[in-house]
């Protein structure tokens, strides 16, 4: 059973509760104002539950990935940067990209 916060007369929630929303969050695939919406939670509420979260397990990232990891095979026609139709297959300083974008 939930308790009630007399003032605000809204659920506390306790650490196992919050666990399973966040287990949730992180399987559900929905955005943060979807699943705040659906399952009745303020935003804000879960953005510090996932601050907490990274904080005790020391992770980087508790939420979804956004991105995929990639790992590079070849080198081979790797390109690098393209300024103005010129591509470069090498690394190359900034100040020179910079020069070519005149």
């Amino acid at each position: 059973m939930e308790q009630v916060n007399q003032s605000s007369r809204r659920p506390r929630r306790n650490s196992q509760q919050i666990s399973a929303l966040l287990a949730k969050y992180n399987s559900s695939g929905l955005s943060v104002s979807d699943f705040c919406e659906r399952h009745q939670i303020h935003e804000s509420n879960l953005h510090k539950w996932i601050s907490r979260a990274k904080q005790k397990s020391g992770k980087k990232d508790i939420r979804r990935a956004a991105f995929a990891e990639v790992q590079v095979t070849s080198s081979e026609n790797l390109l690098f940067a393209e300024v103005n139709g010129i591509r470069i297959y090498q690394p190359v300083a900034a100040s020179y990209l910079k020069e070519l974008r005149g």
